[in-house]
């Protein structure tokens, strides 16, 4: 087993984690950066992304996530590809137990673990993400444009988006009247999944203030969490937006955070001593 310290560790590698890892790394804090079980996180089972500011063109969705590792890595990140599997925020430092066995500690911690998406469970469902079946209607409304599309699932969630154009793949489906048992199909270009997400915060739970659904509550125009030092960023707390943007802001936001904590509590002189 190997013991892992930092002044700020991050749990998550999404937007919020790396921009969070950009920005301690920049206050030379020397953040580590715990991966987590899908690297990346959501970008990286996302093709085609034209709404992250700073790109004329489309890009895609893992070279998108590889530039922002690498770019906290150039600032000094240190990134371990790691799952944790239990934590403790009783004290300080903060620590997580991965499934590799490692131990990491931090002064301060930074969950950035996201949300997943909830789906179906079809093959042919899994099949066709990314080609026409996505769970998120403001990333991938514009695409569809003009064409027809089904919605699974209600609320807001379901009908508040501009549709557009097809990328290939979903040409229809085939539906069940569950009072009549008859089967029929329906001619669509795509199809949006629209039941809901489920925050990856098992690992906090009895440790955060959490909502009903399992979302980390953090304080208004803040990151902060119940539990001092602890801060939150991206989908793990944010339920309404949950974009790429979104989730980089708060992984800003929670790095600054951070380091005025560490300034409060006297421990910015240790880090420029190292």
């Amino acid at each position: 087993m190997t013991t892992h310290h930092t002044k700020v560790l991050i749990l998550g590698s999404g937007p919020a984690g790396c921009t969070a890892a950009i920005y301690a790394a920049r206050a030379n804090l020397a953040p580590i950066l715990v991966a987590g079980l899908q690297p990346g996180g959501q970008l990286t089972i996302t093709n085609d992304v034209e709404n992250f500011p700073g790109f004329a063109a489309a890009v895609q969705g893992p070279w998108l996530m590889e530039q922002m590792q690498a770019q906290a890595e150039h600032v000094g990140t240190r990134f371990l590809h790691d799952t944790i599997v239990s934590v403790d925020l009783s004290k300080r430092p903060f620590t997580a137990v991965g499934d590799s066995g490692d131990l990491y500690t931090g002064d301060t911690l930074v969950i950035c673990t996201g949300a997943s998406a909830r789906w179906l469970g079809l093959p042919s469902e899994q099949q066709y993400q990314g080609f026409g079946v996505s769970a998120c209607a403001t990333c991938d409304g514009f695409f569809f444009r003009g064409k027809k599309v089904a919605v699974v699932g209600g609320g807001n969630t379901a009908v508040e988006e501009v549709l557009g154009d097809q990328p290939a793949g979903v040409t229809g489906l085939r539906i069940r009247n569950v009072k009549t048992g008859a089967d029929s199909e329906l001619a669509v270009d795509g199809l949006f999944i629209a039941i809901g997400h489920t925050p990856n915060t098992g690992l906090f739970k009895g440790q955060l203030e959490m909502d009903e659904e399992g979302y980390i509550i953090t304080r208004p125009g803040t990151t902060n969490t119940s539990v001092p030092g602890v801060f939150a960023a991206g989908d793990v707390q944010d339920k309404i937006y949950r974009q790429a943007v979104t989730a980089a802001g708060t992984g800003c936001m929670s790095a600054l955070e951070a380091d005025r904590f560490l300034a409060h509590h006297g421990q910015i002189a240790a880090v420029a001593a190292q």
